[in-house]
């Protein structure tokens, strides 16, 4: 699949994910993140470093790992029953001039760093558009999906390395 993202974090700036099972890479104007479902590789342009380090796949932040992030959805938050009525009450918000549905989730598990994600999904083709995290501390992040395709081919396991070819002048910092 591929995703292409804009976050509101503290500049906004625009991402592309591509996926392929536990496999993925993400490319923004601050950095590129590879992952081969077993090892990651960070370039941080920068700081002008590169640091290694074992994918964590049990992490569920969309930057982190956007895959475990969707995959989460299901079983590692609370959805309320009465969620189903806030749908229905929601159904008039819009994200790129698409009519949605959101849903807060609370995570299960109490050590993460956000305490609930609002999350808005297309009426028409229940994709996400909108991701909406709120921290403990308050502090609020929006990350708002431009497009979300399935791609039809297959994406060879090499472009989810760390690129042959890195600057001499990069950091190398192996935390593996």
């Amino acid at each position: 699949m591929e995703i292409e993202f804009i976050t509101s974090e503290y500049d906004s700036y625009s991402s592309v994910v591509i996926a392929s099972g536990e496999s993925y890479m993400l490319e923004n104007q601050l950095f590129e993140l590879y992952c081969d479902g077993e090892s990651k590789w960070m370039i941080n342009h920068s700081e002008r470093e590169i640091t290694i380090f074992y994918h964590d796949s049990t992490q569920t932040d969309i930057i982190e790992n956007p895959m475990g992030f969707f995959k989460s959805i299901d079983k590692g938050y609370n959805f309320s029953e009465r969620a189903n009525k806030v749908i229905v009450n929601n159904v008039n918000e819009f994200v790129n001039g698409k009519q949605v549905w959101s849903m807060d989730l609370k995570p299960k598990d109490k050590r993460v760093p956000y305490k609930t994600i609002t999350l808005s999904v297309d009426t028409e083709t229940n994709l996400p558009l909108l991701v909406k995290y709120t921290s403990r501390d308050d502090s609020v992040y929006v990350i708002v999906i431009k497009t979300f395709k399935i791609l039809s081919q297959p994406i060879p396991q090499s472009s989810f390395k760390l690129p042959k070819v890195i600057p001499s002048d990069y950091k190398l910092n192996d935390l593996r």
